[in-house]
Order: structure tokens, then C-alpha cells, then sequence
């Protein structure tokens, strides 16, 4: 398992380029969902099921996710330009629609089996395969974060329902220190207060949101052995019934993290590059 994990994150770091174009924007997000896709289900393929066919399942549906993912984050370009965070509720809905189509399909399930959406440290699931069943579960790497940026900071309602993102805000001296205004942290967006141009720092943030959430159905590449360790602990299956573990957040820290910011410039790193791309604060 963990050189199949090894294996997706160095592909991963060799396809990345520099978005400029929706084109380039598009297959890439097609690309990663596929592969995620497409390399869980092989992971999660049943017995009696066919490699080639459980592959070409994962790979088709992985895309189909990726695509939608690509559109949510075009719908993000809306806040901006319409300068109306209102518009960041149509690109979430959007986002999680795709996010839960890859994670189907890295699951070897239907693309439309299982939807979840993420508020905060929150996971609403809806499964509709043999009846309507919603469910809530925790994400503990998320909740972590969360509790550490609330303690130090202020959290902003207005603009948490407005966004259907977690947002704090903070006038720490860290922001000069580290010459930065707003920060994505796993489950929620932390900014610094009275800022111009508000909408297009929110718009860079909620895109690293949802970078989070590009890698989320790598999560599904442990239901195996997660469903196995089920049946032999009482305790661990009530967990799992409570508590999704949120790796995917840990894994794009590291991603990230990995790109750096010790260029010439701050948008060299890929991810900042691509939020930066929809933000339209590529020229900041």
C-alpha cells in the first residue's frame, strides 16, 4: 500500500505545469482525477471482477470528477469579478459533486453511489445506492487545525455562511513577517483584517480549499484494509463510523510544502500558481 501511495505522489510531482490557459487548467484537473481514480479502483477491485474493466471504470469516472472540479474552480472566478462572495456557494456545491465523483470511483464504486460535502472540520454524506442514508462524520486533521486558528484568531460568521468555507481573520504581526495576507490551513481560511481587493483574496484562498480536496479520494486507498480492521475491532468501527480520516489534508500540506517558495517568484510554486490563475492575483 504504501509504494502504490509512493508511486501516485511521484507521478503526481512530474505532471504538474503552470496553468495559462483554461485548456492546460482542464486536463490537468481530467488528469488527476483519472489517475486517482483509476488507481484506486484497481486497489479496491473485488475477486471476481475484471482488472481491465474495474480500470477503464475508474479511469473514465475519475475524469468525469475531474472535469467538474475544473468548473468549480472556474465558478470561483465569479466572486471576483462580480465582487460577490455569494458565488462561492455554487462553486463548493459543484466542487464536492466532483470531489465525491472521484472518490466513487477510487472506492470501485458507481459515480453516483455516494455525495459528501465539506463545511469546516464537518463531512455531510448522502449514499443513495439502495436507499437515501445521510451521515455525519468528523475530520480529525481538520478539526485539529481549526481548534489551533480559532484560539488565536477571530471567526467571521458573515462570511462563513456567505462562503460555506470556515474564515477566521487576525491582525498578528506574522502577516509582515512572512509579507502574506490570507493562509489556507485544512478546513478553514485565516486573513488578514481590512484588506482591499477582499474578494480576490478570498477567491485565491478558497481555491487552496479545494486543492485539498483534489487529492481526497487518495482516502478511499485504505478502505480495504480500513473495512478489514472493522470486523476485528468493535472500538475502531465505531470510530470509522463517526470520524473520516482527512489523510488527503496531511499529503497536500506536504505537496505544497514540497513545491516550496524559495524562487524568484512566489507564483513558481504550482499551487499558488494555480490559485493565483483563478483569482486573477497572478500579477500581485
Amino acid at each position: 500500500m504504501n509504494k502504490i501511495i509512493t508511486i501516485y505522489l511521484l507521478i503526481l510531482s512530474t505532471t504538474v505545469f503552470a496553468q495559462r490557459n483554461d485548456t492546460q487548467a482542464s486536463l490537468y484537473n481530467i488528469g488527476l482525477g483519472s489517475l486517482t481514480g483509476g488507481i484506486g479502483a484497481v486497489i479496491n477491485k473485488k475477486p471476481n471482477e475484471k482488472l481491465g474493466r474495474v480500470l477503464v471504470k475508474g479511469l473514465w469516472q475519475g475524469a468525469l470528477g475531474g472535469y467538474a472540479i475544473f468548473e468549480s474552480k472556474r465558478l470561483v472566478r465569479l466572486i471576483h469579478k462580480n465582487n460577490e462572495l455569494g458565488f462561492a456557494w455554487p462553486s463548493k456545491i459543484v466542487n464536492a459533486a466532483g470531489t465525491s465523483i472521484v472518490e466513487n470511483a477510487a472506492a470501485n464504486r458507481n459515480f453516483w453511489e455516494k455525495w459528501h460535502i465539506n463545511y469546516g472540520f464537518n463531512r455531510f454524506e448522502l449514499s443513495v445506492k439502495d436507499s437515501v442514508h445521510f451521515h455525519y462524520k468528523i475530520m480529525p486533521v481538520a478539526l485539529v487545525f481549526t481548534i489551533g486558528v480559532a484560539i488565536q484568531t477571530k471567526f467571521e460568521l458573515g462570511k462563513t455562511l456567505q462562503s460555506g468555507q470556515f474564515m477566521f481573520s487576525s491582525n498578528t504581526k506574522r502577516w509582515e513577517e512572512t509579507n502574506s495576507i490570507g493562509i489556507a490551513y485544512p478546513g478553514n481560511i485565516v486573513y488578514k483584517s481590512g484588506q482591499e481587493h477582499m474578494n480576490n483574496l478570498l477567491s485565491h484562498e478558497i481555491i487552496h480549499m479545494y486543492q485539498f480536496n483534489d487529492i481526497n479520494g487518495i482516502n478511499a486507498y485504505l478502505d480495504k484494509p480500513s473495512a478489514a480492521l472493522s470486523k476485528k475491532s468493535t472500538l475502531f468501527k465505531k470510530v470509522n463510523d463517526w470520524v473520516y480520516f482527512d489523510f488527503n489534508h496531511i499529503i497536500q500540506l506536504y505537496l505544497h510544502g514540497l513545491e516550496g517558495n524559495d524562487n524568484a517568484w512566489y507564483y513558481d510554486n504550482y499551487y499558488e500558481h494555480e490559485a493565483g490563475y483563478y483569482s486573477n492575483t497572478l500579477h500581485d
